[in-house]
């Protein structure tokens, strides 16, 4: 899978899915469609990872070609009552663990 991959990826999930309920929602959506584009490739979602740090969770997992890739997500959101393609959307004003706090756990 290369940059590109995921840009398309990406951009075909926005076209049907502008709007998730949740970083779960989000996370299984990604999975899903980079499931429908490379099949073949075996995927897993929340997998544990221990360090002597402790535990972390990481979002996909996949093996494509015998090269394993890791997929960390973070989906923050702002108060938002709303309708798309029929949905009803209700999303809190959160912030997700910040970028700097999951680099820190990984490295």
């Amino acid at each position: 899978m290369e940059i590109r991959d995921v840009t398309q990826i990406l951009t075909a999930l926005a076209a049907y899915r502008p709007i998730f309920h949740s970083e779960a929602d989000f996370q299984h959506s990604l999975g899903w469609e980079i499931h429908k584009r490379f099949p073949s490739a075996r995927m897993r979602l929340e997998v544990p990872i221990r360090s002597a740090l402790g535990s972390k969770y990481l979002d996909i997992l996949f093996d494509f070609d015998g090269i394993s890739r890791g997929v960390e997500l973070k989906y923050k959101t702002r108060f938002l009552n709303a309708i798309s393609k029929g949905e009803n959307y209700h999303l809190r004003d959160q912030a997700a663990q910040t970028w700097e706090d999951t680099i820190s756990f990984w490295t």
